[in-house]
This record gives C-alpha cells, structure tokens and sequence, in this order.
C-alpha cells in the first residue's frame, strides 16, 4: 500500500519536482510571509535553504536546469515576473534574459524549457531550447495558464481562460 510521509512542519510546501538524478525534490515554501526554494534529499529526508524571495517578491515555479542550478519564476513587488537562474552552492540568483513579458509556470522537458508568457498581451505557452532565445507555440485570444507538455513533446493539455471561466 502507498503511504504519505510528512517532510516539512510550519512551512506550506508546494510546485514540487524532481533533480535529473532522481535523488532530490526542489520545492517552494511560503513562511513569514516570503517564499523560499528549498530542496529535500530522498535518502537522507534532510530538508536545504537554497534562497529567499525577499519580502514583497514570490516565486511561483521551479525546476532543475542541471543538478547545480535551478530555474525559477519571480514575481516582484509590481508584480512583473521573470526568470532567474539560481546556483544551488553559491545560492546566487541571475537574470535570464529573454526579454519576454510575465515569464510564469516554468517546466523542463526532455532538453526544452515551457513557461507561459503574455508577450503578445495574453498568457500563450513558449519553449526554449538555450535559454536565449524562445517561439511562441500556442496563439490563443484569451489565455493559457496551467498546463503539461507530454513526455515526447507533441501535445501540450492546458488550462485556457473562456468567457466561461476556465476550460
């Protein structure tokens, strides 16, 4: 039989994924009020501080770009979110540049990178393969927001916003 095993007390834990290797969950937290990104090793259960939101931003989604550097979306106090790499030993955060707006729900495919961004004014999925640079692969009117792209990277099942609320 399955059974569940409490890792975290006091802190809301959430946007959990896994390191390449298999042996580590990163995952967000919220307490005191800021968001942390912490990472829990699966053989040991001992739970690391890799970096703090600082108050008035938040991190929304998380991924292992490789086993030493994280990938996150941040929103800031005005509510622009971008992406930020984040190297888990020196725990120093650095700008992705991709100069899209409201970079948000980063995921990790294979050797490609989904997020949604509202560049175009509403939320579309877009993929990178680099990091430099990246195509918008849905047009939608009204906006895409959760979403999973499927293990061989041909259908994409999303969330779209309808004058019906979601569909």
């Amino acid at each position: 039989a399955q059974k569940s095993e409490q890792v975290t007390h006091g802190a809301r834990a959430r946007n959990a994924v896994y390191s390449p290797d298999g042996n580590t969950v990163l995952f967000i937290t919220t307490e005191n009020g800021q968001t942390q990104i912490r990472t829990l090793d699966l053989k040991t259960k001992q739970i690391q501080f890799v970096i703090n939101s600082g108050l008035g931003n938040r991190y929304e989604s998380v991924v292992f770009e490789n086993q030493n550097q994280i990938l996150a979306t941040k929103f800031d106090a005005d509510g622009k979110s971008q992406l930020y790499r984040i190297d888990v030993q020196s725990k120093v955060e650095n700008l992705v540049n991709l100069n899209l707006k409201q970079i948000r729900f980063i995921k990790k495919t294979n050797n490609s990178y989904y997020f949604v961004s509202a560049e175009n004014g509403v939320n579309n999925v877009y993929v990178s393969h680099d990091l430099k640079s990246a195509k918008a692969i849905t047009h939608v009117l009204s906006g895409i927001w959760s979403f999973e792209v499927s293990p061989e990277e041909k259908t994409i099942w999303g969330s779209l916003l309808t004058g019906s609320g979601f569909r």
